[in-house]
């Protein structure tokens, strides 16, 4: 079974507010009532990948490839919220691995602001530019390969086919997210609260499944916490 597009979301939005039609055909160029659903859904898609930094679905692994040339900046295709600290490595075409430093841009400013750039330099320092750019304090040599963790940034959807992080099998959460924007804005009770129900089971559901716990060390073992006390976060 596939992820739902974009599109397939807003058409269960429209069927779970009982909306008349066998719409939207499309998620642009929408009118009305139609509009509203696709943008509700976008909306709800944002806004369910916003609520924690540690949803496990939100992380991802990245590598940069050699250039055939020595290079400071490496322009990602796509841009992280952040990225790990301590996951950096770098390898050469030996095979040896060495972990690279990963510093805030703010700090990385202050820390190198009089530092002379070398040439053809083994990849020790990083940082992400405000633009997106991993940047390295000096050259650095092409035969190393690069791989890092890091947190994606949660973005609207552009096109109908489009589908979400959020894994498949608690994507309602967002057609039930939308519902209550629904209920709110047409002021059909009965929807908004139905909507509500339904997306804090899931919520609770994701939030059980997905999010990154802490682990920490009690004596000589290693517990990884329960995600406890979970209604403080509803």
């Amino acid at each position: 079974m596939a992820k739902k597009t974009w599109l397939q979301l807003s058409q269960d939005l429209r069927r779970e507010a009982g909306v008349q039609g066998d719409g939207p055909s499309g998620v642009t160029n929408q009118t009305g009532i139609y509009a509203n659903l696709v943008a509700w859904i976008n909306q709800a898609k944002v806004d369910t990948e916003s609520l924690h930094d540690n949803w496990k679905f939100m992380h991802g692994n990245y590598q940069i490839t050699p250039t055939i040339t020595a290079t400071r900046d490496y322009t990602l295709t796509s841009v992280p919220k952040r990225i790990e600290p301590h996951s950096i490595i770098a390898t050469n075409s030996d095979g040896l691995i060495h972990e690279v430093t990963f510093l805030e841009w703010s700090l990385f400013q202050e820390k190198y602001r009089t530092h002379v750039v070398s040439a053809d330099q083994v990849p020790r320092v990083a940082t992400l530019t405000p633009e997106g750019v991993l940047r390295f304090l000096d050259y650095t040599t092409a035969d190393y390969t690069i791989d890092f963790e890091y947190v994606k940034r949660p973005e609207k959807m552009t096109a109908s086919a489009d589908t979400m992080n959020i894994p498949e099998e608690y994507e309602l959460i967002v057609v039930f997210k939308a519902l209550m924007d629904y209920g709110l804005f047409y002021s059909a009770q009965e929807a908004a609260q139905h909507g509500q129900v339904r997306y804090q089971d899931y919520l609770i559901r994701l939030r059980e499944d997905q999010l990154i716990r802490p682990t920490v060390k009690l004596g000589s073992f290693l517990h990884e916490s329960r995600n406890t006390g979970v209604s403080r976060f509803l």
